[in-house]
């Protein structure tokens, strides 16, 4: 080998870092990479906020299926004159009616009702688009992050490779008389010193990996990824006329102002029993 260190290939490393997840997590846990960014926003479909966007969505349409229904009527029992006769304790003479109270609903209170209740299902779908376009650009920031710094760990085993060529030129030197010692530790401060750095670096990639299983609902973090999603903007793409009318948060404003105008008409609609 003749001195020279090797490193080891990145699938052995990967390899590595599976059984090292797995008997942390007890070794019931299966390594998995994390897959290509457009299947990994696929299958993020269950995840928790993915989940919260579709129950925020669920609820207002349940409300506007509710806003449907017809008020149910009410039934009550009156008692009167208890104890009116002697010895002012009895109730035989108690007189009891039983009411029975239908409402209705005049002047467009339903109709008014229900329109309200489906500008609230248009506000939240277009909340629930916003929401969406929100979490896959997190998606994407965190997958971005993940490879960036597997990026940096990339370049961080190159220095401390060279750094470690240094050190073995700077010992044979010193070796040889042609250097002091003191450049064998300079070059041993400098390698340690870049040693600490690649540690951080992996450091941060396990936690950007962990991130990024937590982003999309992993139960178990990631052990590295299989695709790149910043090569989608090694060609930026065509930049046209800027359309207002596209945009999610112009379209959820849209939205909410709808709902808040059917819900001033209905509450300016008097309901007449």
């Amino acid at each position: 080998m003749n001195g020279v260190k090797r490193r080891l290939p990145r699938c052995a490393m990967v390899g590595m870092t599976a059984v090292l997840w797995g008997t942390v997590l007890g070794g019931t846990a299966y390594a998995q990479e994390a897959p290509p960014f457009a299947v990994l926003l696929k299958q993020s479909e269950d995840a928790p906020r993915a989940a919260a966007i579709a129950a925020d969505v669920a609820r207002a349409e349940g409300l506007a299926e509710q806003a449907r229904a017809r008020p149910n009527p009410s039934v009550s029992v009156l008692a009167e004159n208890i104890g009116g006769g002697a010895p002012y304790n009895s109730f035989d003479a108690a007189e009891t009616t039983l009411q029975i109270n239908q409402p209705f609903e005049l002047g467009g209170k339903r109709s008014a009702r229900i329109a309200a209740g489906q500008a609230g299902v248009g506000a939240a779908r277009a909340r629930g688009l916003d929401a969406r376009v929100a979490y896959s650009f997190d998606l994407a920031t965190g997958y971005a992050a993940a490879e960036i710094a597997q990026r940096r760990i990339d370049l961080a085993e190159d220095e401390v490779e060279e750094a470690e060529a240094d050190l073995r030129v700077a010992n044979a030197q010193v070796g040889a008389g042609k250097e002091a010692r003191l450049r064998s530790l300079q070059a041993e401060t400098a390698l340690q010193a870049l040693r600490a750095d690649l540690d951080l670096a992996r450091a941060n990639y396990t936690a950007a990996l962990a991130r990024l299983s937590a982003l999309a609902g992993m139960a178990q973090p990631y052990t590295g990824l299989s695709g790149s999603v910043l090569a989608l903007f090694d060609t930026p793409p065509a930049v046209g006329p800027v359309d207002p009318g596209r945009s999610t948060i112009y379209r959820t404003a849209l939205a909410e102002r709808e709902a808040a105008n059917q819900r001033l008409i209905n509450g300016g609609v008097k309901m007449y029993h």
